[in-house]
């Protein structure tokens, strides 16, 4: 199938100013309505001042700002100079932003009011934009365009950086194609006018783009949330009070949500979920109470922006022995299943090898990582550039993925090959609906010799769920000995990283102690 050539991120948001300038683009919670061609003339205005500051295109430009109505004409102001934003978390360490503004280059640093302080500080050159409530830059007459001629969709657009869960956070320079193909129109995700979706993650993360850039592209409507992590209430609030029908959540994000309170969905139309494996008992308890909400599992690394594929789930899903579907590739993407150099056949394991319009152009100053992960296979008479990350998965004869762990969770035991990932699927099917986490531990000869894990009881499970004994003796009886976990730890809730993921290093700092631990 021919596919039309991808728009850069920037040139596709001008389109939509031109063509509908008075709908909504951004609406903060403060009540600030910025309308797309108020949106295009304020990120005209500032990518002329960036201009003069002297950011040119291909440059990475660090930013500093909160969740806010002045954000994304700050951002867009960046695209339209031809360059690419780089989205600082304030919480890092002061030696951490210098490391990383060192490896970014030189370049003023676009902050907000919030942050300014800090980064004058550490002695930065800085921009803050002008308030959106004043005159200001948002409401020059001078509309000249800036940069669109200079960008192509193979650019850079953005550098997001990893969680970092077990070392130091990688910058991924993710080009404006990897997030333009997730909303192309014969895609899942293809948003309209009427999406209103708020940005509640952190910059620095994938996500991002999904809660900024598949509305702003599409003629929707973008709601900046002040909140770190969502809740019940502030769902339901955003649902109820800003009018937000789309929404993506991690997955340990929405299995904490549907056993909180179900019911603080009512009113989306549509629900992303991924990161982790779904589970199906909680996929079934939404899909019972909330029929008519479209809700898709998703799957995808940062490396690929956010997402390779989505998957619709049913009822039907629920009950597969495979788990819920990772699903089908989005438009431009492709997943090769390889076995070493050789493509898998249709049910065979191997590794996801992800291609295509959404792979990034390798890691921010590191030359031997990006070679290393981003390679090159042979698949007939082409050779393609793909991203291998170590996701283990197999493909139907529909096409539709499923996860089967990863090859960097296989630790050496006593002399024994054991899969965390294969812990944690006996855990969920000894005790459906269980939120769980398996970490191996060093001793002092430097090897694994513990195993470790954490749970957390459904609160609606009958009484209370099993107890740690319970469950180890259950899980004995499914696994070799020398793969049940020595320690089992039962808690109200597992820990959640910025990211929304299960925070596995909190975990052991908090449950167990200090020590060197496979993730």
């Amino acid at each position: 199938m021919t596919r039309t050539p991808i728009t850069p991120l920037h040139l596709a948001i001008s389109r939509i100013a031109a063509e509908h300038p008075d709908a909504p683009a951004v609406l903060g919670l403060d009540g600030t309505v910025l309308s797309y061609a108020r949106l295009d003339r304020a990120a005209d205005a500032w990518a002329r001042e960036l201009r003069r500051r002297g950011v040119r295109a291909g440059d990475l430009v660090p930013v500093l700002m909160t969740r806010s109505p002045e954000l994304p004409p700050a951002l867009l102001a960046i695209l339209k100079c031809g360059a690419a934003y780089a989205a600082l978390d304030h919480r890092w360490p002061d030696a951490r932003i210098a490391d990383v503004l060192a490896k970014l280059g030189t370049s003023p640093v676009v902050v907000g009011p919030d942050h300014r302080e800090a980064a004058e500080r550490l002695g930065l050159d800085v921009w803050c934009p002008p308030p959106l409530a004043g005159a200001g830059a948002a409401d020059s007459d001078d509309q000249a365009t800036v940069g669109l001629e200079h960008t192509d969709a193979g650019a850079t657009a953005c550098v997001f950086f990893t969680s970092g869960t077990t070392g130091e956070s990688k910058g991924v320079l993710s080009p404006h194609s990897a997030t333009m193909r997730l909303f192309d129109p014969t895609g899942t995700m293809a948003f309209t006018p009427g999406c209103v979706t708020p940005l509640s993650t952190y910059l620095t993360w994938d996500v991002a783009a999904f809660e900024l850039w598949g509305v702003l592209t599409s003629g929707g409507t973008c709601v900046p949330v002040a909140d770190d992590f969502l809740t019940p209430h502030s769902v339901t609030e955003l649902i109820e009070v800003q009018g937000v029908n789309t929404l993506w959540l991690t997955t340990s994000l929405f299995h904490l949500l549907v056993d909180e309170d179900i019911d603080c969905f009512t009113g989306l139309h549509r629900l992303y979920v991924g990161g982790e494996r779904m589970s199906p008992e909680h996929a079934r308890a939404f899909l019972r109470r909330h029929p008519d909400i479209e809700f898709y599992n998703c799957y995808g690394p940062v490396e690929v922006c956010m997402v390779v594929t989505t998957h619709r789930v049913t009822l039907a899903d629920c009950d597969d022995e495979r788990g819920i579907p990772l699903g089908r590739v989005v438009p431009y993407t492709e997943i090769l299943v390889m076995d070493g150099d050789r493509r898998c056949e249709p049910g065979e394991p191997g590794e996801m090898c992800m291609a295509g319009a959404g792979v990034a152009r390798g890691y921010l100053a590191d030359d031997a990582l990006t070679k290393a992960k981003f390679t090159e296979v042979q698949d007939g008479d082409r050779s393609v550039r793909v991203y291998r990350g170590g996701d283990m998965g197999t493909v139907d004869e529909q096409g539709r993925h499923f996860f089967l762990g990863r090859t960097d969770r296989q630790i050496k035991l006593r002399g024994h090959r054991v899969e965390l990932d294969g812990i944690e699927a006996e855990v969920h099917a000894a005790a459906p609906g269980t939120a769980c986490a398996v970490v191996a531990l060093t001793g002092a000869s430097g090897g694994y010799e513990h195993l470790a894990l954490f749970y957390a009881r459904p609160p609606d499970a009958v009484d209370h769920g099993p107890d740690p004994l319970h469950l180890r003796a259950t899980l004995a009886t499914r696994l070799p000995g020398y793969s049940v976990p020595d320690t089992v730890v039962a808690l109200d809730r597992l820990p959640l990283n910025v990211n929304g993921k299960i925070d596995r290093a909190t975990l052991i700092s908090e449950h167990w102690g200090s020590r060197q631990l496979q993730l």
